[in-house]
């Protein structure tokens, strides 16, 4: 196997690499703690734009001021291709318990997906392979907004940020595996997970080992017309106890791996 670093462009790289690794940590923190929702990312925004233009490298921000999209740096190498790198930079409506120094500051909001380490790999990916052209191939960086709300990578497609791309790559970081390790699945990975109600409704008074056999039946019925899509139900949890008429009665919660948009 051929060594990387006895490559010139690898070895450039990694030593661009080494220059930015030492502040990510503290890139990571300070997303950390100043978490913002979907369509919110307005300080998160700022910062990265800062931090991208400290460094001298083009972009853009976002319509609305949420997330931002460099702009394509080519290569010399007539026909390479245009690679985008993307992470996703909002957080979620959740309450921090730890007692970290860098726990969230935005009381009832927390970067409990990862999405702070995200932005800060491509943050710091970003700057080292600015720092390290001309390389083999064109690139760009998409930090999206609106991850969590399922919408923010329309929104991004709409502002251009494919344009001229050939091909899109990204990461999520897993506690599961250790340190240094990476995991690559063909297919679809890390499922958009989206909540739906489904009301099932009695036809009028049965027997009660009835009422739970309609309710089965009615709930199974409706799964199946979903299965073309890839959608697996994760979790069911029933709202209320038994079933009668005009009640709702179950709400699930889905992951879905679609390449069409889930309509609900």
């Amino acid at each position: 196997m051929k060594n990387e670093l006895s490559d010139p462009v690898s070895a450039r790289v990694e030593e661009r690499l080494l220059q930015v690794a030492s502040q990510l940590s503290e890139i990571r923190r300070h997303l950390h703690q100043h978490p913002e929702l979907s369509g919110e990312e307005y300080s998160t925004t700022d910062y990265l734009s800062k931090q991208l233009t400290a460094a001298c490298v083009p972009h853009r921000v976002g319509t609305g001021k949420c997330g931002v999209i460099t702009e394509i740096v080519d290569s010399p190498e007539s026909g390479a291709p245009v690679i985008a790198m993307r992470a996703d930079i909002d957080a979620l409506p959740i309450t921090e318990e730890s007692n970290v120094s860098y726990r969230s500051k935005n009381l009832g909001v927390m970067h409990a997906c990862g999405h702070d380490a995200h932005s800060a790999i491509l943050l710091g990916t970003t700057v080292a392979l600015y720092r390290a052209r001309p390389l083999p191939v064109a690139w760009r960086s998409i930090f999206q907004p609106s991850e969590e709300a399922g919408r923010g990578a329309v929104e991004m497609v709409k502002q251009g940020a494919l344009d001229g791309v050939d091909a899109i790559i990204a990461l999520h970081v897993d506690p599961n595996l250790p340190v240094g390790k990476v995991a690559i699945t063909p297919g679809p990975r890390t499922a958009f997970c989206q909540d739906f109600t489904i009301e099932v409704t009695a036809r009028g008074p049965m027997r009660p080992s009835i009422r739970l056999r309609q309710r089965r039946i009615s709930s199974r019925s409706f799964i199946k017309q979903f299965r073309g899509k890839q959608m697996r139900v994760n979790q069911w949890w029933s709202r209320s106890g038994p079933l009668t008429p005009d009640t709702p009665q179950t709400l699930s919660r889905t992951q879905h791996r679609s390449k069409e948009p889930f309509a609900h």
